[in-house]
C-alpha cells in the first residue's frame, strides 16, 4: 500500500512540475510579447527623431530623447541609434555624440567594470560598435580580464576603435595568446592587428627578431595579410629563417602582395626541403603572374609532393601565355595521372580548347589559300579570345603552337583531351567534327 501511494505521489509531483514549467514558459512568452509590443510603440514614437540624425544640418534634439536608464524608451532609443549606424547615409559622428550625451557611454563603461563576464562582453561590444575612444582606459583594463570571452570581445572592439595607444597592449595580448595556445583568441587578435593596417607595421617589424618562432611566424602571417609593399624586403629576409613555417608564411605573404621584386628570392626557395614552403613559393609566383617564371614553375609539375604539383598547375594557369603549352605537354606526355588531371582542370578553366573548338566549328571550309597566322587571327577574332579574362596573355603564336601540339596526337588522344576539357559543352558529333577540322586545318597549312 505504501509503495502504491509513493508511486502516485511521484507521478503527481512529476505532472505538477511539468505543468509548472509549461505555465512558466507560457507566462514568459506573454510577458515578452507585451514587452516587444511596447518596445515597437516606443520605437515608432522616437523613430522620426533618430531619422533626423541623417541630416547633417539639423541639430540633434537631445532633450526629447532623454529617458530613464533601463526604461522601455531608453532601450528603444538605444536600438534605433544602433540601427541608424548601419544606414549608408547616416551622420555617424552625430550618432556617436548622441550615445555619449544620452548617457549610454557611461552606462556601458560602468557595465564593463562589473563582475559578470557576459555583462562585460556585451558592454565591450557596444563600446566598440560606437568607436568610443573615451572608453579606451577601461577597455585596456578589461583586456586583462580572467575571462577569455571578455578578452576576445575587448580585443575585437579595440580593432574597431583603432586607437594606436592600444597597440602595445594588443602586442602583449598576442604573445600571451600564443603562449596559452588559444586558437580562437589568436584568430581574433590577428584580425584586430590586420584591421589597423599600415599603422601597426612598425610594432610588428620590431618583433621579427623575437626568439620565439611562434611569435615570428604569427607576425609574418599578419604582415602578409596587411599586404603593404613596405614589408616586402622584410618578408624576403624571412625566406631565410631557419623555421620552415616562417619561410612558408613569408612566401604566402609575398604572393599576396604581388611585388615583382620578390621573384628571384621566391625562385630560390622553390627547392626548399619543406614541401609547404615550395607550395607557397610556387603559388606566390603564379599570383605575381610574370611570364619570366614559367620555366621555374613548370619544374614543379614534377615535384615529389603531389600538392606542390597541383599548385604548380594552378600557378601556370594564372600566369597564362606560354604556360599553357607546359600544361598541354603534361596532359599529353606525363605518366603521372594526378598531374594530368590537374593540367586538364587548368586547361578547362582557361577555356582554350573550348575557344578553339567553337571557332573551328564556325570556320569556313575554303582556307587553303590563306596564311595560317591569318587564319589563326581570324579564329581568335571569332572566339573573342583576345579580350578573354580566362585566357590570360595568350598570343597568336602560343595558340598556334597549341593547335600544332593537338595535331601531332592521334584521334584517340584528341578525344581524350576533348572529353576531359569540353565534354560537357559539346556533343560527340561536334567533337568528331572539330577533330576533323584540326586535322584538315593543320594539313592544309603544312603544320
Amino acid at each position: 500500500m505504501i509503495l502504491y501511494f509513493i508511486t502516485y505521489f511521484v507521478i503527481f509531483i512529476t505532472i505538477l512540475f511539468i505543468l509548472s514549467a509549461l505555465l512558466s514558459v507560457l507566462l514568459r512568452r506573454i510577458y515578452m510579447a507585451r514587452k516587444y509590443r511596447a518596445l515597437d510603440i516606443e520605437r515608432a514614437k522616437y523613430s522620426p527623431l533618430i531619422a533626423s540624425l541623417s541630416d547633417t544640418n539639423e541639430a540633434c534634439n537631445i532633450t526629447a530623447l532623454e529617458q530613464k536608464t533601463g526604461s522601455l524608451g531608453w532601450l528603444a532609443i538605444e536600438d534605433l541609434l544602433f540601427n541608424a549606424l548601419k544606414a549608408p547615409c547616416s551622420n555617424q559622428q552625430k550618432i556617436f555624440q548622441c550615445f555619449d550625451m544620452l548617457g549610454y557611454v557611461d552606462y556601458y563603461i560602468n557595465r564593463l567594470n562589473k563582475d559578470n563576464k557576459w555583462t562585460q562582453a556585451i558592454a565591450a561590444d557596444k563600446l566598440g560598435r560606437i568607436r568610443c575612444r573615451k572608453a579606451l582606459p577601461d577597455l585596456l583594463h578589461a583586456l586583462q580580464s580572467k575571462h577569455k570571452d571578455v578578452r576576445n570581445m575587448v580585443t575585437y572592439s579595440l580593432g574597431v576603435i583603432q586607437d594606436e595607444k592600444a597597440i602595445p597592449h594588443l602586442m602583449m595580448q598576442l604573445k600571451q595568446t600564443i603562449q596559452k595556445e588559444e586558437e580562437v583568441s589568436l584568430r581574433i587578435v590577428k584580425s584586430t592587428f590586420i584591421s589597423y593596417g599600415e599603422a601597426i607595421i612598425p610594432a610588428l617589424l620590431s618583433e621579427l627578431k623575437d626568439p620565439s618562432w611562434q611569435i615570428r611566424s604569427t607576425v609574418v602571417d599578419i604582415l602578409g595579410e596587411i599586404g603593404s609593399p613596405a614589408v616586402v624586403p622584410y618578408l624576403i629576409e624571412c625566406l631565410k629563417d631557419p623555421e620552415q613555417d616562417i619561410r612558408a608564411k613569408a612566401a604566402k605573404g609575398l604572393g599576396n602582395i604581388k611585388d615583382p621584386s620578390a621573384i628571384p628570392p621566391l625562385i630560390k626557395v622553390l627547392e626548399d626541403n619543406f614541401w609547404v614552403v615550395r607550395l607557397h613559393a610556387t603559388r606566390a609566383l603564379g599570383s605575381i603572374g610574370d611570364l619570366c617564371v614559367i620555366d621555374d614553375v613548370k619544374r614543379k609539375l614534377s615535384d615529389r609532393n603531389w600538392q606542390v604539383r597541383r599548385v604548380a598547375a594552378e600557378a601556370l594557369g594564372r600566369i597564362g601565355g606560354n604556360s599553357y603549352l607546359a600544361l598541354m605537354n603534361v596532359f599529353l606526355n606525363s605518366n603521372d595521372n594526378y598531374a594530368k588531371e590537374q593540367a586538364a582542370d587548368e586547361i578547362e578553366r582557361a577555356g582554350i580548347i573550348k575557344t578553339l573548338v567553337t571557332a573551328l566549328l564556325k570556320q569556313e571550309k575554303d582556307t587553303t589559300g590563306l596564311d595560317k597566322i591569318n587564319i589563326l587571327k581570324n579564329i581568335l577574332s571569332q572566339a573573342g579570345i583576345n579580350n578573354s579574362e580566362k585566357v590570360n596573355k595568350i598570343t597568336p603564336d602560343t595558340f598556334l603552337e597549341i593547335v600544332r601540339m593537338l595535331s601531332l596526337i592521334d584521334r584517340k588522344g584528341l578525344r581524350e583531351i576533348f572529353d576531359n576539357t569540353i565534354g560537357k559543352d559539346f556533343s560527340s558529333v561536334e567533337i568528331e567534327k572539330a577533330i576533323n577540322e584540326i586535322e584538315r586545318f593543320c594539313k592544309d597549312n603544312s603544320m
